[in-house]
């Protein structure tokens, strides 16, 4: 969790590790921050999921990782980390708390 005080001095907390026993991901595309500002999902384009963090003032802890099912493939699709992916690409959060998750 990363902060920016009043005189543009940017200050990064403790990391929070995702699970990583399908190997290393290859990339986290994009944080969607609930309305409340209670939660943050990550879209892990290299597992083809995604996973959510609760925000406790500063810092983050996991709430569920992975937070959905996994994508089935044909296994025709790989990350750069070598693994299977459908490759979830973006999401969002409206501000009355509706989740999307777009993939390709």
């Amino acid at each position: 969790m990363g902060t920016i005080d009043e005189d543009g001095k940017i200050s990064i907390g403790p990391l929070v590790k995702i699970d990583t026993s399908a190997g290393r991901p290859s990339e986290l595309c994009w944080l969607a921050v609930s309305p409340d500002d209670r939660l943050v999902f990550t879209t892990n384009f290299g597992y083809s999921n995604i996973s959510s963090c609760r925000i406790n003032g500063a810092e983050l802890s996991i709430a569920k990782d992975p937070a959905c099912p996994k994508v089935a493939g044909d296994g025709t699709f790989r990350a750069i980390n070598g693994t299977v992916s459908s490759g979830p690409s973006d999401s969002w959060i409206t501000p009355d708390d509706w989740r999307g998750l777009c993939c390709h």
